[in-house]
C-alpha cells in the first residue's frame, strides 16, 4: 500500500532538559507523566528564552487506512478490569480508529507498525476503553491512545517523547535541588503568579504565546471530531523548564510550553499540552469519566 507520510518535526530534541509542570495540571493519560521531571545538565546552556512559533501539522485531505499488526496486550483478560466485554468493538477496529486519531493530531501514518491493544473496564470510570500503544517493539513506542471501547470516541492521545539518560550523580543532584529551600520557594512563588506575570518573568510577550494558543485551538477541533468546540471555555497556563548545572548546582527557568483547557458543546473538557517549539505532547479527557464519589473497597487501590 502506498502511503503518504507527514512526519512530525523530529520529536523534541531535548536531551537533558524537560518540562516541570507547576500548578494545576490534569493530564489523564499516564504517558505525559513521563515529561514531568527535572533534568540536570553538565554545561550551563539554558534553553532560548524566546518562544519558537507553534507548529500545526496539516494532514492530507484523503486518509488511507493503514495496514497494521494488531496484537493483544499480555495483560488482556488477566484481571477483571481487563476482561473483554462483549459490547466492545473488535480490537482491530479500535486500532484503526486510533490510527486515524494519530493521523489527525500528529499528521503521521502508522502503516506497517505494531499496535498493542488493551481493554480497560475500571469500576471508577463511567465508560470502558480500548488503549493502544504504537511502535515497532517494546523499545520503540511512538504513540499511545485511548478511545471509548463501544463508541470509538476519542479520549486521550500522547506522543512518547525520548527521555534523557542521566547518571546517578545527575539524579542525586536533581533530588538535592528539589529538596532545597530556594528551589521550593521558587516553585511556590511561580505557582501564585498569574499567566501574565509568568509571561513577563520569562522575558516573553503574549505575542510569543499566542501561536501556542492558536495551535491548541486547532488541536481541540481535531480531537472533538464529532462535537463542537466552545471557545468561551478556554483557559491556559504555562510550563516552565527548571534546569540545574551539575558542576555548580545553580538553576535557571525558561519557557517550556503551555497547558490549555477547553470544552465542547457537551461540556466535556480536554487538556492539551504543547511544548516549547510547538510540539503536541498530550491531549487528555479521561478525567471527565471518573464517577463522582467513587471509593474502592480496598485501601490503596485507585
Amino acid at each position: 500500500m502506498q502511503k503518504t507520510v507527514i512526519r512530525t518535526k523530529e520529536v523534541i530534541k531535548v536531551a537533558a532538559v524537560s518540562v516541570l509542570s507547576i500548578g494545576i495540571f490534569s493530564a489523564a493519560f499516564t504517558g505525559f507523566n513521563r515529561l514531568t521531571f527535572e533534568a540536570a545538565t553538565s554545561a550551563a546552556e539554558p534553553l532560548p528564552v524566546v518562544a519558537a512559533p507553534a507548529v500545526i501539522i496539516s494532514a492530507p485531505q484523503v486518509y488511507e487506512a493503514p495496514e497494521l499488526t494488531v496484537v493483544a496486550s499480555p495483560f488482556m483478560n488477566q484481571h477483571e478490569n481487563n476482561t473483554l466485554s462483549p459490547h466492545a468493538m473488535p480490537m482491530e477496529e479500535a486500532a484503526q480508529i486510533g490510527a486515524e486519531y494519530i493521523w489527525d493530531l500528529f499528521g503521521e501514518c502508522i502503516d506497517g507498525m505494531e499496535v498493542e491493544m488493551l481493554f480497560a473496564a475500571w469500576p471508577s470510570q463511567s465508560r470502558t476503553y480500548w488503549m493502544g500503544t504504537v511502535g515497532s517493539g517494546a523499545d520503540d513506542e511512538r504513540f499511545r491512545f485511548m478511545i471509548d471501547a463501544i463508541t470509538g470516541m476519542r479520549i486521550d492521545i500522547t506522543a512518547v517523547l525520548p527521555q534523557p539518560e542521566m547518571s546517578r550523580e545527575e539524579m542525586d543532584l536533581i533530588r538535592q535541588r528539589r529538596s532545597a529551600e530556594d528551589w521550593q520557594a521558587w516553585a511556590e512563588a511561580w505557582y501564585y503568579k498569574t499567566n501574565y506575570e509568568r509571561v513577563e518573568y520569562l522575558g516573553l510577550t503574549m505575542n510569543d504565546v499566542e501561536p501556542y494558543l492558536q495551535a491548541a485551538r486547532q488541536y481541540a477541533e481535531r480531537h472533538f471530531n464529532n462535537t463542537t468546540v466552545m471557545p468561551e471555555t478556554e483557559r491556559f497556563s504555562l510550563h516552565v523548564n527548571r534546569t540545574a548545572n551539575i558542576n555548580i548546582g545553580e538553576a535557571s527557568a525558561t519557557f517550556g510550553g503551555i497547558v490549555f483547557w477547553i470544552e465542547d458543546n457537551t461540556g466535556r473538557e480536554i487538556v492539551i499540552s504543547i511544548i516549547n517549539g510547538g510540539y503536541l505532547a498530550n491531549i487528555g479527557s479521561q478525567h471527565n469519566d471518573f464517577i463522582p464519589g467513587f471509593r474502592y473497597e480496598r485501601e490503596g487501590i485507585g
